[in-house]
């Protein structure tokens, strides 16, 4: 399993209330980078932190976060990953005698 970490700024578009003009929660910018993933089944969301964030304008926020994403190969991939993975083992102990 590939693991990809990532902190970015996102800007989060929110349509702000008359009465609360409150900033996105982790939930809320949570929800934005996960539908930029899609309902993907190789991709999913870990260690997700809103780390801070900025109002913009009158009906937008800015929001730094920390994720991870991790990436499971297609079972195709995962097959070619296992038997490089197995071929490079085998060439690694060859060189070590």
């Amino acid at each position: 399993m590939y693991v990809a970490k990532s902190l970015m700024t996102v800007a989060v578009a929110i349509a702000l209330s008359a009465c609360s003009k409150s900033a996105p929660s982790e939930s809320d910018a949570r929800n934005v980078i996960q539908g930029l993933l899609g309902d993907c089944r190789y991709l999913s969301l870990d260690r997700f932190e809103r780390v801070n964030g900025i109002p913009q304008g009158e009906n937008g926020y800015q929001v730094a976060i920390k994720y991870t994403i991790k990436v499971t190969p297609v079972p195709e991939n995962a097959r070619i990953i296992g038997d490089m993975s197995g071929k490079l083992t085998e060439a690694n102990e060859d060189l070590e005698c």
